[in-house]
């Protein structure tokens, strides 16, 4: 019996590989993954209740710690800079004015390097001596 399947696309031959292709195995195995874990998140939240503090509970919903019924704790503020009296207070910062001029160093020019050509000589290849007689003579 002769099982006919649709051609693949090229594409897809070339992006998944063939039947038994790590690719596809890898891409399945991601694919279950994310589906098991999206069923099991809707799970939680439709069975197990989450513990969301809804406000129809016969309990209360959760506070935060540290906001009673009086708001939060009143912390007063620290002072951490001590205030000067206004008399100690300067009004102008003292300048002072070199007396000798500043000296600018100077960075010599820079010179390319001129590159002369260097005479190079001949090279002589060795040649192998002519055997007459062909490859196999002595």
């Amino acid at each position: 019996m002769v099982e006919y399947q649709r051609p693949q696309p090229a594409w897809r031959r070339w992006l998944l590989g063939g039947r038994d292709s790590w690719r596809r195995i890898v891409l399945a195995g991601i694919g279950g993954g994310m589906a098991l874990a999206v069923v099991g998140a809707l799970a939680v939240s439709f069975i197990g209740d989450g513990g969301g503090g809804t406000l129809d509970k016969s309990q209360p919903t959760a506070i935060a710690p540290g906001i009673g019924p009086g708001g939060p704790p009143i912390v007063p503020p620290v002072d951490d800079f001590p205030t000067l009296p206004p008399e100690e207070i300067p009004t102008e910062a003292p300048v002072e004015v070199p007396t000798e001029p500043i000296e600018v160093p100077t960075e010599p020019p820079i010179e390319e390097p001129t590159l002369e050509p260097v005479p190079t000589e001949p090279v002589e290849i060795p040649t192998e001596p002519v055997v007459e007689g062909g490859e196999g003579a002595p």
